[in-house]
């Protein structure tokens, strides 16, 4: 179920929220399925504003009544955390020890208002909760536990689990020894931790699935278990939590109306994922890198997850290396690579226990992935960088921790995807044409290692010459001592200064080039491999003098659509933005990010579904029709790239 959580400093401000929410205005699919209300945003103490609780609850029964057709009255839940548990500053933060027992007084009256469901912490007594059920046991609890700070042990959220679920036995044993005066409801357990690395959300995922899976039942009742994943690095789990089988997802009106990092908002979730047609035979496709900001995978995607009527659905999940390198500083470099690929198994480990069926390896992670795959294509294997990843085969339902049937299999869709685009915007193909590639990451190895096999004269450069002569080198191994590709430095891009502090003639007189470079300049094809900065990925006047009339200037990033690159390359008979007062022709052309992204995705797709179960979710035989799913993918990149 979605839950929009409404927050607001006063019972009015909730109210007209509410209302805005659930008006016959606002489109039906949009409408959430409960509301909760945090009452500890609220100035004033339920005790003191129970009439105007009422009225809320009589306007949102009459809005259902009016509604054509009419829609049953939106559930509510009532939320009122202690400091301990919340992140502001509630009601009750002065004194907390001493305000424990009136916080009690405050949940009861909420409960006097009838809602839905009530929200209580598990530090409250048992005796308390089972206070509340027998006296208002037509109300559902949610038992609820927060930790802002991190993802405990798998030992430990077990032990969390296991505490609250003591509290159901003690109220049922109550129950046995003096009749109650209805049948107890089972609560609902709500486990929210945050998540400081994609390890933590993905622990919490498959320990709700160990939890949740049909058939795990005690005392005749399903267990309903809530998880949330906090921040940003467990946003994507808010939504993958429908399918372990989580009961319930938070989300805000908007952006702006977030109580919890990492929450998103009720038009991402039901729009952008479909979150109401996930299931628990839903198949999980992923992006993985960081930063993956920028990419606009999500919203391609499920654009055309939704058109396939796949039932699958893609999310962007943030996994790091670098982001406790701090903590790991002395290591010696060998120790480093070895940690970070424990790190990725342990990542695959999770994922072959989720129903994962193919991710996308974005930076920087590409050529890290390729020790930890247990089958390699062969082209992918001749790069040394994998960007495609499809699981193959099977998992035992019955006992999750045996995922040894599932294998993973690496490819690389980068280079082809490059070529290709630059082909079809060259109309010929790209033998015997020159070839600038800039930078030595995993895409650069793609693209120079497709190029050069298909005939292209290729010069790789990067800031650290080494690499660049390394990647030259080892594609001369695969393809032969005759393949056209050599690796050189970056010239000039660390022996110049600023370039809007010299004037003309500084920079003509001044600055000459202080090395010989045997590569040409005036490439046919220059492609841009590096991340998009704010200055162009080279020294401007060196690649003034590579650029002609002719030359097809390709930035393999996104976004911006106009990277800084292309900006200098689109300069028509003008300074430079950086007055370096270098001109070009005006009559390059140039490639987008989004028309290499489209082409590699479509590759990707092709085999997530030839090559996994997913293929067998669709009902129909559009993954085999490419000119309507590279349109699909088009025009919804370029939405997406406008957009930002």
């Amino acid at each position: 179920m979605i839950c929009l959580v409404i927050k607001a400093p006063n019972i009015e401000a909730v109210t007209t929220k509410i209302l805005e929410a659930i008006s016959p205005e606002r489109p039906r699919h949009l409408h959430p399925d409960l509301v909760e209300i945090r009452f500890d945003y609220l100035d004033k103490k339920p005790t003191l504003i129970g009439e105007k609780i009422k009225e809320l609850r009589q306007k949102i029964a009459v809005l259902a009544t009016i509604t054509t057709p009419a829609i049953p009255t939106t559930p509510m839940i009532f939320t009122l955390r202690s400091t301990s548990q919340s992140t502001v500053q509630s009601t009750f933060s002065a004194e907390e020890k001493e305000q424990k027992a009136e916080r009690l007084i405050q949940l009861e009256c909420l409960c006097s208002f009838d809602p839905e469901y009530i929200d209580i912490e598990d530090d409250v007594p048992a005796e308390y909760i089972q206070h509340i059920a027998w006296k208002f046991p037509k109300i559902k609890i949610i038992i609820s536990h927060h930790n802002f700070h991190e993802t405990p042990s798998d030992a430990e959220i077990e032990h969390i689990y296991q505490r609250m679920r003591r509290m159901q036995r003690t109220q049922l044993m109550m129950s046995k020894k003096i009749a109650a005066p209805a049948p107890l409801q089972a609560p609902i357990y709500k486990i929210a931790l945050m998540a400081n690395n994609a390890l933590d959300a993905l622990r919490l995922l498959a320990f709700v699935k160990k939890h949740s899976e049909e058939g795990a039942k005690e005392e005749g009742k399903a267990v309903s278990i809530i998880a949330v994943s906090m921040g940003e690095h467990g946003e994507f789990s808010r939504i993958l939590a429908k399918i372990v089988g989580s009961k319930i997802t938070y989300c805000a009106v908007s952006n702006n109306d977030k109580t919890a990092p990492g929450q998103l908002s009720i038009d991402e979730v039901v729009n952008k994922y479909r979150y109401r047609s996930l299931n628990r035979h839903t198949k999980i496709l992923g992006l993985i890198g960081y930063p993956i900001n920028k990419s606009i995978s999500d919203i391609t995607h499920n654009a055309l997850l939704t058109h396939l009527g796949a039932n699958a659905v893609y999310v962007k999940i943030p996994l790091d290396r670098h982001r406790h390198e701090h903590e790991h500083e002395h290591e010696h470099e060998h120790e480093q690579k070895k940690r970070q690929e424990l790190s990725l198994y342990t990542f695959l480990k999770l994922a072959r226990a989720l129903p994962f069926k193919g991710l996308s390896v974005t930076m920087p992670l590409k050529e890290e992935m390729f020790s930890c795959i247990e089958k390699i294509d062969s082209s992918a294997q001749a790069i040394g960088a994998i960007n495609t990843i499809v699981f193959v085969g099977t998992s035992n339902n019955k006992d999750t921790n045996k995922v040894s049937t599932i294998n993973t299999i690496g490819y690389n869709t980068d280079g082809e995807g490059a070529i290709d685009v630059v082909e079809s915007n060259l109309q010929s193909t790209i033998y015997g044409k020159k070839l600038l590639v800039i930078g030595a990451g995993g895409a650069a190895k793609a693209i120079a290692f497709v190029a050069t096999k298909r005939g292209a004269k290729v010069t790789v450069i990067n800031r650290g010459k080494e690499r660049a002569i390394q990647l030259a080198q080892n594609i001369k191994q695969v393809l032969g001592e005759k393949a056209n590709c050599c690796g050189a430095e970056l010239p000039l891009s660390l022996s110049l200064p600023p370039i809007n502090k010299v004037t003309r003639s500084e920079y003509e007189c001044e600055y000459e080039y202080e090395y010989e470079y045997e590569y040409e300049y005036e490439y046919d094809v220059i492609i841009n491999a590096t991340p998009a900065t704010n200055d162009p990925p080279l020294a401007a006047k060196y690649l003034a003098k590579c650029i002609s009339g002719k030359t097809l200037v390709m930035d393999i990033n996104t976004l911006p659509k106009i990277t800084p690159l292309l900006k200098l390359a689109l300069e028509s008979k003008s300074k430079l933005k950086l007055k370096s007062v270098l001109e070009l022709d005006n009559n390059c052309a140039i490639a987008f990010g989004y028309e290499m992204f489209v082409e590699q995705a479509l590759s990707q797709f092709e085999k997530w579904f030839t090559k996994s179960s997913i293929q067998n979710d669709i009902q129909s035989k559009k993954i085999f029709d490419k000119k309507t799913c590279r349109e699909i993918l088009i025009q919804s990149a370029r939405d997406a790239v406008s957009e930002r």
